[in-house]
């Protein structure tokens, strides 16, 4: 993985900053010193980082020596990973076991962490995504229920205009107009006289619901009216 070609002291340099970045992540020096975690958590990031500014010191770093910077991080991981056994320079493997227990154990808690993070990111999400489609459900459904209304009173009307011209003399009245919200309330569906009153804001008096189902006719099935099929 360090092969490159430090033809210079710079590059050489460069060379060297990666390797070390290596031994950071898995030699232990003091077990459980803070210096030591924070080195160990920079080279990881350094290592492994696939986007940010670690990652583009990464890329910039291994590039200047020909070495592919995501061929650095995929061998490094595959090392994290138990797949492989990790080498320092020219081939040589690691001699301090517990560093390398430590650097995979920092590496599975970090994934951990990660994962959890994406879960409750990816849940919240969805949680935003089903409000907007339960909200968006719940708006064509209030469209389609104003339109089929404004449809059904439209189709009555002429049979309203009918009945209100035979029974309902002069200005419209507020009989009339207990007619027509009927008629509205109706043409969502069945209801009783008691739900009519409510729906109605008590803007009218029971007796004139009572007077503006008989007019239009109103079908009725146990407590429940309707309108009537000749309306429909």
């Amino acid at each position: 993985m360090f092969g490159g070609d430090p033809t210079s002291p710079e590059r050489a340099l460069i060379a060297a900053v990666i390797a070390q970045a290596v031994r950071d992540l898995f030699v232990t020096v003091i077990v459980g010193a803070p210096s030591e975690e924070a080195a160990r958590r920079e080279a990881l990031s350094f290592l492994t980082d696939e986007t940010g500014s670690w990652a583009q010191s990464r890329e910039a770093l291994c590039l200047e020596v020909g070495i592919d910077p995501g061929m650095v991080r995929r061998t490094v991981i595959s090392w994290l990973d138990g797949e492989a056994t990790p080498m320092l320079p020219h081939g040589r493997v690691m001699k301090v076991p517990e560093g390398v227990d430590t650097a995979r154990a920092l590496w599975a808690r970090l994934k951990a962490e990660s994962d959890t993070r994406a879960r409750t990111y990816r849940n919240a999400v969805d949680a935003r995504h089903a409000r907007r489609l339960r909200a968006a459900s719940d708006a064509i459904k209030a469209r389609r229920r104003d339109a089929e209304t404004a449809a059904a009173v439209e189709a009555n009307r002429h049979h309203v205009d009918a009945v209100l011209n035979r029974q309902v003399r002069g200005p419209k009245t507020a009989l009339a107009a207990c007619v027509e919200k009927v008629i509205a309330e109706l043409a969502t569906g069945p209801k009783t006289a008691r739900e009519l009153f409510f729906a109605l804001d008590g803007d009218h008096a029971p007796d004139a619901i009572s007077r503006a189902l008989d007019i239009l006719d109103a079908e009725r099935d146990g407590k429940l009216f309707r309108l009537p099929a000749t309306a429909a």
